[in-house]
This record gives C-alpha cells, sequence and structure tokens, in this order.
C-alpha cells in the first residue's frame, strides 16, 4: 500500500505534467492567432478578451503582432491620407461573426478564360468592371500579389508575323543580266562569243567563193560608280579564220572611252577617244593591186569640249582630231606597195549655240573649221591634197525621257584643196543618233553619219559617203532577245556621176540557258550596186555561236 507521502508526490508529480500541458497548449494557442495576425492583419483585444477557452489571457500587450507591412515597396502607399485606413473596411468589435467572404475574381488560367468565353457569347451587353470585393466583418482583406496582373494572359490584338526568310522577295527585273566585274571603281562586264560562220562569198567580191570559217569575239565594258562624273571604256576583239573553202583570216581590235567631267551645275567638261584596227573593206573606193591579204588600216580619234549653260542658253566649243594610218602590202604584181601618201590628220573646232525651249527639246546651231592635212604635201600623183574644212549645220537635241532620246542635224559641208586642179568637195551634211522604246522591251535605235573619202587617182578628188542604219531589239521573254537590223549605204564620187549603193539585212536571235551562257545566231545579206566595172558582189552568212558572259 502507497503512503501518503507517496501519494502526495504523484499528485504533485501529476499536477505538474497538467500544469505543463496547460501552459503547452496556451503556446500553441498563441502561435496561431499570431500566424493568423500576420496573415489577416492585427486583432482589436476586444476579441482576444472574448475567448472562452482562456488562452488570449495569456496573451500580453508585449506579445501584439506588427501591423502587416508589404515585401515590396509601392504596393500600398506609404501614409494614408486622413480619414482613411490602409484597408477598405473597419473591423466591428461589437460583432463577434464574420459573414461570409464574397468569391474573389478569377485569377488563374481557366478562370480568365471562362470570363473571356461569357463577354464574347453577350457582345451588346455591357463589360461589366472588375466585382468589387467586399469586405469582409471582422477580418482584414487579402492583397493579390504585385505580380498578379503579370500574370494575366494578354489578349491577342496583333496579327502574327511571317519569319523574315518568308517575306516577300522582289522579282529581279533582268535575272539574265550579266553578274559583272568589280575593277577599282569600274564595274566591268566581259562577254566571249564563239562560232562557226557560213558564207557565200568570204571575200566580198564580184567573184568570191563560200567558206566556213571560226569566229572568236571578245567584249569588255567598264562602267564607272561615281556620285558626280562618269566614265566609260568598252573593247572588241574579232578573229577569223577559215575552216575550209578558201584561206580567210582577219583580225580586227578596237577600244573607245568618253569621260564626263562636271564643273559646277552648269558647266561640263567631256572628252572622248577611240582606236580601231581592221583589214580594209572590199567596198573601199580606192582600187588596190592584186594581193594575198588585205592591208591594216589604223583609224585613231580623240576630243575635248566643254559646255557652259546660261539659264535655258547653252554654249559649247569641242575640238578633235582623227587620223588615219594605212599599212604597206605586199602586192602579187609589184611587190611591196606603200600607202603613205593616203595617210592623213584631221583637226576640227566646232562652236554650238543653242537654246532650251523645253525640256524636251533644245534646238541649235553649229559651226566648224578644220584642215585635213596629208603626210606627203604631195602624192605620188604630183597633187597637194591638203585642205581646209568648213562646215555649218543645224538640228535639235531630243530628250522625252525613257522614250525618245538623242539629236538630229542637218547642214552644208565644204573642202578646199591646196591644189588648184582639185574640184573643192562641197556636199549635204547628214548626221543623227536617235533611240525610241516604242514599249517595254522594245528598242529602235536609228544611225546616220556622213564622210569625205579620200582619192589616190590622179585629178579624183575623192567621194562623199552617206550612211545610215536602223536596229530593232525586242525581248520577248527574259532570257530570249530578237534583233532585226537593216543598213544602207550611199557613194557619191565628186569628180564623176558613178555612184554606188550597198544594203545589208540581218535577222538576229539570243536565248540565255542561265546567266552565264547563252547560244545566239544570225542571217545576213549584203549587196552592193556599182556603176563602176567589176565592184558589184552579193554575199549571204550563216552564225551559229555559244556566247559566254560575267
Amino acid at each position: 500500500m502507497m503512503s501518503i507521502s507517496g501519494a502526495v508526490r504523484t499528485a504533485r508529480i501529476g499536477g505538474g505534467r497538467i500544469l505543463l500541458a496547460t501552459v503547452g497548449l496556451a503556446a500553441l494557442c498563441a502561435h496561431a492567432v499570431a500566424q493568423d495576425a500576420a496573415r489577416r492583419g492585427e486583432v482589436p483585444q476586444a476579441d482576444l478578451r472574448r475567448q472562452t477557452d482562456g488562452s488570449a489571457a495569456l496573451l500580453s500587450p508585449a506579445l501584439s503582432l506588427p501591423p502587416y507591412r508589404p515585401a515590396s515597396a509601392g504596393a500600398v502607399p506609404d501614409e494614408p491620407a486622413d480619414g482613411d485606413s490602409l484597408f477598405p473596411f473597419e473591423v466591428d468589435a461589437d460583432q463577434t461573426t464574420a459573414p461570409a467572404m464574397p468569391q474573389r475574381a478569377a485569377t488563374t488560367r481557366r478562370g480568365r478564360s471562362d470570363a473571356r468565353a461569357a463577354r464574347t457569347e453577350a457582345p451588346d451587353a455591357a463589360v461589366p468592371a472588375e466585382p468589387a470585393i467586399v469586405p469582409a466583418q471582422g477580418r482584414t482583406q487579402r492583397i493579390d500579389a504585385l505580380d498578379e496582373e503579370l500574370n494575366r494572359r494578354v489578349e491577342p490584338g496583333n496579327a502574327r508575323l511571317d519569319a523574315i526568310e518568308t517575306g516577300t522577295v522582289a522579282r529581279e527585273q533582268n535575272p539574265y543580266a550579266p553578274l559583272g566585274l568589280r575593277l577599282g571603281t569600274f564595274d566591268a562586264t566581259v562577254t566571249l562569243d564563239q562560232g562557226i560562220l557560213w558564207s557565200s562569198n568570204i571575200d566580198k567580191k564580184n567573184a568570191g567563193g563560200e567558206a566556213f570559217v571560226s569566229q572568236s569575239e571578245l567584249r569588255l565594258r567598264a562602267v564607272s560608280d561615281w556620285s558626280s562624273h562618269s566614265a566609260q571604256v568598252e573593247a572588241v576583239g574579232i578573229f577569223q579564220k577559215s575552216v575550209s573553202g578558201g584561206d580567210y583570216e582577219r583580225t580586227e581590235l578596237g577600244i573607245d572611252g568618253s569621260l564626263a567631267y562636271d564643273l559646277g551645275r552648269e558647266t561640263t567638261v567631256t572628252a572622248t577617244a577611240s582606236y580601231r584596227m581592221a583589214p580594209e573593206a572590199a567596198s573601199s573606193p580606192i582600187v588596190l593591186p592584186a594581193t594575198d591579204s588585205k592591208p591594216l588600216n589604223h583609224e585613231m580619234s580623240a576630243s575635248l569640249g566643254v559646255e557652259r549653260s546660261f539659264g535655258r542658253a547653252r554654249l559649247g566649243l569641242t575640238g578633235a582630231v582623227e587620223r588615219e594610218i594605212y599599212s604597206d602590202f605586199e602586192g602579187l604584181c609589184c611587190g611591196t606597195v606603200s600607202q603613205e601618201d593616203r595617210n592623213f590628220t584631221l583637226s576640227t573646232i566646232a562652236l554650238r549655240g543653242g537654246y532650251e525651249v523645253s525640256p524636251a527639246f533644245t534646238p541649235f546651231i553649229e559651226a566648224e573649221i578644220g584642215r585635213r592635212s596629208y603626210d606627203l604635201q604631195q602624192d605620188t600623183s604630183g597633187y597637194r591634197r591638203s585642205a581646209d574644212r568648213f562646215a555649218l549645220t543645224g538640228g535639235t537635241e531630243i530628250d522625252l525621257g525613257e522614250k525618245v532620246q538623242g539629236e538630229v542635224s542637218v547642214g552644208w559641208l565644204r573642202e578646199s584643196f591646196d591644189d588648184d586642179r582639185l574640184v573643192p568637195v562641197s556636199a549635204l551634211l547628214l548626221d543623227g543618233t536617235l533611240s525610241w522604246s516604242p514599249m517595254r522591251g522594245t528598242t529602235v535605235r536609228v544611225t546616220g553619219g556622213t564622210s569625205v573619202e579620200g582619192s589616190t587617182t590622179a585629178a579624183d578628188s575623192g567621194s562623199v559617203l552617206y550612211t545610215s542604219r536602223v536596229e530593232l531589239l525586242r525581248e520577248s521573254r527574259p532570257n530570249l532577245t530578237l534583233g532585226l537590223l537593216g543598213g544602207i549605204s550611199f557613194r557619191d564620187y565628186v569628180n564623176s556621176s558613178d555612184t554606188e549603193t550597198t544594203l545589208s539585212a540581218e535577222v538576229n536571235a539570243t536565248w540565255w540557258m542561265n546567266r552565264f551562257a547563252g547560244v545566239n545566231g544570225r542571217i545576213r545579206h549584203e549587196r552592193l550596186d556599182s556603176t563602176r566595172p567589176n565592184r558589184d558582189y552579193d554575199e549571204s552568212s550563216i552564225y551559229l555561236g555559244l556566247k559566254l558572259q560575267r
């Protein structure tokens, strides 16, 4: 049997355990109240005194939680205005039961989607504002997280754009044009044409024979890429060699260059230079002795001019020099034949005055004086063929944009020889170059000129040659170009009534397989009719070749 002291001891131990349990329960209640206060805000002390579990009596004023402060600055005003509270309601101390809190506005993805669907189904109804949150009696209002607005899905307002790689690409105007090469500040293009030529009269003689000829043609064109000035260079080389039929070989070289330099807005300086080497044409007015090969003819020219505008009036001064050299050749009858008496230099100065009546037409008058000087003071026949030159022309410059461009002129030309036994050359002067584009992809080009030809025949003053050429180009497809060419020339001998007429016609086509290679061909016919004996001839030719460009 337990003693009284043991019972007392047991009672003390049991009472201590009950006291410890009571203290622990009070601490847990205080901790829960602190968490609720931290979450909902400070709770008035009057509510704590109304608790019946006795846990509130254990809370001292020192354990009251501080008022709610957001973690992010700017979530609520730092200092509320007079009469305002940090929260949109005041706690009623006399009310012990809090009414049910209203449901918050949907902030989840699904809730927002349902809200948008509801608005879509009733488009005519006014869209209500966000439902106001009715504060609960006896508790603080919950504040949403600061980034809640950022989490909401943005309404689709902008149309989706395609990727840059799949965007619309501008169509190239000429997909078969050469890419070209960059040479310093010039853009250059190179073209090589290799083919076979058949001719019914390869020598263009009164009784010539047919032959198959291998033809190689190389062309170079360079255009400057400058901001204010411009320059252009063109070069060509043609080599022909017979592969069957008669023995035939021909080489032709040529180069031309031009420069336009602006000295201010009203003054422009222009310069040109050219060189050409080719065998003398069979239609030359000079009858040469029989020879195995045709002698070469070298032509060189250069000019320098300046043009000044005074309002609509224009004034230009141009100086030009032309040089022709005829090489010696081996004749079948008489050995080496010299042609030094045919070499000459022509120097001229031209003064032009014009007036721009409209941007499209600028009429002008041009006066030219010059001197044709032969290398030999007297030719092999004893005639002094050097002569003074004078010309007066009038015409107009035409500029209708892309439709029509060029100039035409007509005048009178006279050359008086130093030898009075020679009749002066006096003739109508016709010159012009005109480009016309009646429709897109079609170009018509017309050229014409007048030149004076010398002579080595005794008492013969020479002849005047008029030339004209019309060329039609049609781009039927981006890779197919068709051409039609017609030419006429008329030679008038000064000391006689003899004349010569040359007619030519040509049809050509070029088909490009790609940007770098194409096939071209042409059919040509030429005929010369002369009142002089043994000079008439007919010649037909067909050419087919491969053209490469870069």
